[in-house]
């Protein structure tokens, strides 16, 4: 929610930006809609990685208590363990995110985006 909050943020910024510049075209620096944007994104993520963290941290230990580690070490044994251990870990949502699985990346980068986004349309009309 914060993401798409501060994206139209962004977007009210380059709409307040296009109609004010052809007033006082002076007063405006080249990039500054990008830069904003990327300030937006730092401080999102800045606010949402240590919660990410904080969660995944408790969700882990939540699971290893209720799943505890398997005392018979036979093949079966471990193999519905892991099942179960992978079952409840889907449930909780408790994962690392890789490149492959962006995961809330995109939401986070967001802002920048919308803000590179305009920076490039402007370039090409």
């Amino acid at each position: 929610m914060a993401s798409v909050v501060l994206a139209f943020g962004v977007i009210g910024l380059i709409t307040r930006r296009t109609f004010l510049q052809g007033i006082s075209p002076e007063s405006f620096f080249p990039n500054s809609i990008v830069l904003e944007s990327f300030e937006y994104t730092l401080l999102l993520a800045l606010a949402y990685a240590p919660v990410h963290a904080a969660f995944n941290s408790v969700g882990a230990q939540r699971r290893d208590a209720l799943i505890p580690a398997p005392s018979d070490n036979s093949p079966e044994t471990v193999q519905e363990w892991v099942k179960r251990f992978n079952a409840i870990s889907d449930l909780m949502q408790i994962q690392v995110y890789d490149w492959k699985s962006f995961g809330p990346g995109f939401p986070i980068l967001a802002p920048f985006l919308v803000g590179l986004l305009s920076d490039l349309l402007k370039k090409l009309s």
